[in-house]
């Protein structure tokens, strides 16, 4: 870097902090950077549509919304029945736009109800329909909405499943 442009940098660094616009951040070391804790979501009561694992890994799919499945996936499944049309609980973290699974536990029975937690990625209340990483809910006049809600909320999703399709029954804003 020639010096002027040094300077130039220099001064402009000292007006931000003065304006207390910015604080100095310095570099770390590439081996010194920690990876960011990621937040677990959940999706309990999902019905699998596709699954395709090899050797511990791969991807599922519950409910339309892809999840990878890598060799840390804690796949609870002590009957071997991780399949098409089965239900799932499932524990997933938000990495880089892509949903990673860390549990699977396959369910004995069908569940009454399911919880999903997630990101908006299509709202369209007017047409009585949101949609979460994917997954499609539809509403009606008896579904409990919060307030303000937007697409890339987080939201948790309750719903029940009839005929096939999920009707929310409440959506809540996550903090």
């Amino acid at each position: 870097m020639n010096s002027k442009l040094l300077a130039l940098t220099m001064a402009v660094l000292l007006v931000v902090l003065s304006l207390g616009v910015a604080s100095p951040v310095l570099a770390s070391e590439p081996d010194e950077m920690e990876e960011p804790e990621l937040e677990e979501f959940r999706f309990e009561g999902g019905k699998v549509n596709k699954v395709s694992l090899m050797e511990g890994k791969g991807w599922i799919v519950v409910d339309y919304t892809k999840f990878k499945v890598t060799t840390d996936t804690d796949i609870r499944d002590e009957d071997g029945m991780l399949m098409k049309g089965v239900f799932v609980d499932l524990r997933f973290e938000r990495h880089h736009d892509k949903l990673i699974a860390t549990r699977i536990t396959v369910l004995d029975e069908d569940p009454e109800e399911v919880r999903f937690e997630g990101e908006i990625t299509k709202l369209a209340l007017m047409h009585y329909k949101v949609v979460v990483e994917g997954t499609k809910f539809i509403t009606n006049a008896d579904t409990e909405i919060d307030e303000g809600l937007a697409v890339g909320d987080l939201v948790r999703v309750e719903a029940d499943r009839m005929d096939g399709k999920l009707i929310a029954t409440r959506i809540t804003l996550l903090d």
